[in-house]
């Protein structure tokens, strides 16, 4: 801070210029001796108080860091352009916006590299893990920065954790809960990547899919059909207690209509009645049809983001499945 921007202020110049010997500001108030001591030990927290949320918050948290998954590689970006680019394009499911990070850097504001492999994508604020990566000559490669995160837990900021899934595949979340079945369910915690803002207003809409084609409606209708025909009860417990709206926020069909995913389980119903219930809930809830026909491919995430993208064709076949 330059020392003109202070004058006058002896309190906030003398708490800037601390470095090593804290009662060198105290001295500038002409305080000296024991005094210094027991006046700083009152002065300090106020102080700090005073200060610390100016500077860590001389800027606002203003990117939404939208959260996409293809397959098992987690996605994020803070560019809309980029985001519906990886719907359209290279076959990834928007989920939702995770949380909002900052525009550049500050005071405990620093960097979230991402990083890629092939197609697996690696977010880390850590500089050192970062060179790591690029130095060990296995394939990593930095595609850049897409915000700023904090490297402390500051006033309303929340943690972002991190897991990892043996083989390949990261993940970020700030839904405590969220991390914690993930890694039950297999995934293996790797703490706290940085602190962001719990904000999850989505600034970008996603791209209207076109109307279902042949080709899709037949793919869609071929798994329905052996979903129709599979009478046993779902036996992968923890997939099967997986809640719909853990799939994303909305649906969006060709029409231009939207359908929020609903808090809902399959739990131990059979892929044939997944697709009884998606039958039974047309013609007027039709986000939820489609989400009952996900829900009979919950073994295969790929199957599950691809219905999740075409749910035009998804809601055609049913009307073939008899």
């Amino acid at each position: 801070m330059d020392r003109n921007t202070t004058k006058g202020n002896p309190t906030v110049l003398s708490f800037i210029q601390l470095g090593a010997n804290p009662y060198v500001g105290l001295t500038r108030l002409g305080l000296s001796g024991g005094v210094q001591m027991k006046v700083w030990r009152i002065v300090l927290p106020a102080i700090v108080g005073l200060v610390c949320p100016f500077v860590a918050y001389a800027q606002t948290a203003t990117l939404p860091l939208y959260r996409l998954v293809h397959g098992m590689d987690h996605f994020y970006t803070t560019d809309c352009s980029e985001k519906n680019s990886a719907i359209q394009n290279y076959g990834y499911t928007f989920e939702f916006v995770q949380a909002y990070i900052f525009p550049s850097a500050s005071a405990q504001i620093v960097p979230l590299y991402r990083l890629r492999n092939g197609s697996w994508h690696f977010y880390t604020a850590d500089p050192n893990e970062e060179q790591q990566l690029l130095n060990s000559n296995s394939g990593w490669i930095l595609e850049g920065i897409p915000g700023y995160v904090a490297n402390a837990a500051l006033p309303n900021l929340t943690p972002l954790y991190r897991s990892s899934w043996p083989g390949g595949g990261h993940y970020y979340t700030t839904n405590l809960q969220e991390w914690s079945q993930e890694i039950a369910a297999g995934w293996k915690g790797e703490g706290i990547t940085g602190w962001v803002l719990n904000r999850t207003d989505n600034p970008c809409p996603n791209p209207v899919p076109p109307p279902a084609g042949q080709t899709d409606i037949q793919k869609a209708y071929q798994n329905e059909l052996w979903a129709w025909n599979d009478n046993g009860p779902c036996s992968q417990f923890l997939l099967c207690a997986t809640y719909f709206d853990s799939w994303g926020v909305n649906l969006t069909f060709s029409d231009g209509s939207v359908a929020p995913f609903a808090h809902v389980q399959r739990l131990t119903t059979s892929a044939h009645d997944c697709i009884q219930n998606a039958k039974n809930a047309l013609p007027g809830q039709k986000g939820l049809a489609v989400e009952w026909v996900m829900a009979s491919q919950i073994h295969n995430p790929d199957l599950l983001n691809w219905m999740k993208n075409h749910p035009d064709a998804v809601i055609a076949a049913l009307s073939q499945i008899q």
